[in-house]
């Protein structure tokens, strides 16, 4: 059986992609909580902010993106 440990940052690039791919599928409640996942994991990480500024975006909480944005560039 595989195992793994949920909290580990290594994960952060399968949330970021499967948040891309929920995104994609419309499904922008799974997205943004796949998004705010990988942000956790790998909070320097630009990808993860994007990931969830993406999201918020489609659920059109445009300040809320713009935050996220932003906390990328920083």
């Amino acid at each position: 059986m595989l195992s793994f440990d949920p909290s580990d940052a290594k994960l952060a690039p399968i949330y970021s992609n499967r948040s891309a791919s929920f995104l994609k599928l419309s499904k922008v409640t799974q997205a943004l909580t796949d998004a705010e996942k990988c942000v956790e994991l790998k909070p320097d990480w630009d990808k993860a902010h994007f990931r969830k500024a993406a999201a918020l975006e489609a659920k059109l909480k445009v300040q809320a993106a713009k935050a996220a944005s932003d906390a990328a560039k920083a």
